[in-house]
């Protein structure tokens, strides 16, 4: 294995500390919330192929209870 020099480990330090940033210019990265109208409980549901006291039923997959 090839040996590493004091300075080439002190370059990849500083190299370890360069800010890095967005490629492209982040402007008005937020927005308002809106509220719109969207499906009740029941209707979510509906489509559901099992549901238990107003939530989607799926199969265990942790083997917890």
């Amino acid at each position: 294995m090839a040996a590493i020099s004091r300075d080439e480990v002190a370059n990849l330090a500083r190299l370890a500390r360069i800010t890095m940033t967005h490629p492209l210019a982040v402007n008005n990265v937020t927005r308002e919330d809106l509220v719109l109208p969207s499906l009740t409980p029941t209707e979510a549901l509906s489509g559901a192929p099992a549901s238990d006291e107003g939530r989607f039923k799926v199969p265990q997959i942790l083997g917890e209870e």
